[in-house]
């Protein structure tokens, strides 16, 4: 059975749809990340401070991570969304490639997030303070603290949900391109023309008369038109003529 989108939808439509949703979902994500982060780095209160500057080093390679991974995932849904449209069989398989960059970027990116989030839901507010007065401090650990009260289940989906899904994407992009793979091959093939030799086997009305294939009871010489039997040789007595 061949392989299917959901079971039943061509591969095709699969493949347009997770490129469009990708492109759009992940374009639009970057996007806010790139925006939030243009913002840390501008504190309209104090335009002498950088708020970039007190955030924590691992908060700081999280964000960036998460900037980087989903600007690739929104170009490589471009790029995968043009070739199944054009049916360009090389664009879809740079876009299976960069696909899976992206699942092994966002695999790792999900195990960083999960370990920042428990190693900061580890850390008590006094650890985080650390007897410090600065406004910027005391609003990172509160907010350290909100994040401690966001609920395990959502932050486990939230890193485990786009790696499946994006683990199916894999499966199918990768049937598709063995379906255009094999239209391609089966196009190439009914133009390419048959060369060289090849015997044709005879058939009956192919043979001359003169060597038939078959016995006729008619083509004996003894049958043959014309023919005439030869008198017999043998003694045949002759009847007296009665007076």
């Amino acid at each position: 059975m061949a392989a299917k989108f959901l079971f039943c939808l061509p591969l095709r439509l699969g493949v347009i749809l997770f490129t469009l949703f990708q492109f759009v979902i992940c374009g639009g994500a970057a996007g806010l990340v790139w925006y939030a982060y243009a913002l840390l780095h501008k504190n309209p209160s104090d335009s002498d401070r950088d708020t970039w500057a007190d955030l924590p080093k691992e908060i700081k390679i999280v964000w960036i991570v998460l900037g980087v991974v989903y600007s690739l995932a929104s170009f490589v849904g471009l790029l995968g969304f043009l070739g199944a449209i054009f049916k360009k069989t090389g664009f879809v398989r740079t876009y299976l490639a960069l696909l899976w960059c992206t699942f092994l970027l966002q695999l790792g990116s999900g195990i960083w997030s999960m370990v920042t989030y428990y190693r900061a839901r580890g850390r008590s507010q006094d650890d985080c303070l650390k007897d410090s007065t600065d406004q910027n401090r005391l609003t990172y650990c509160a907010a350290l603290e909100e994040l401690k009260k966001i609920p395990q289940g959502y932050i486990i989906a939230s890193s485990i949900v786009p790696i499946v899904i994006i683990a199916y994407a894999l499966y199918v992009v990768h049937h598709y391109i063995k379906r255009l793979q094999k239209q391609q091959y089966e196009k190439e093939m009914a133009f390419k023309p048959k060369s060289g030799f090849a015997t044709v086997k005879g058939k009956e009305e192919t043979y001359p008369l003169t060597q038939p294939t078959t016995t006729y009871p008619y083509s004996d010489s003894g049958n043959a038109f014309g023919h005439k039997k030869t008198g017999s040789t043998a003694y045949a007595p002759v009847a007296q003529n009665r007076v």
